[in-house]
C-alpha cells in the first residue's frame, strides 16, 4: 500500500514539473507576441 502512494507521489511530481515548465513557456511565448505588437504598433504609428 506504501509503495502504491510513493509510485502516485512520484508520479504527480513529474506531472506538476511538466505542467510548470508548460505554463512558463506559455507566460513566455504570450510577453513575446505583446512586446512584438507594441514594436510594430510604434512602427505604424511613427
Amino acid at each position: 500500500m506504501i509503495e502504491f502512494v510513493v509510485d502516485r507521489l512520484i508520479i504527480l511530481l513529474g506531472n506538476l514539473k511538466v505542467f510548470g515548465r508548460d505554463r512558463r513557456e506559455l507566460r513566455d511565448n504570450a510577453l513575446r507576441a505583446i512586446s512584438y505588437a507594441l514594436n510594430e504598433t510604434y512602427l505604424y504609428y511613427r
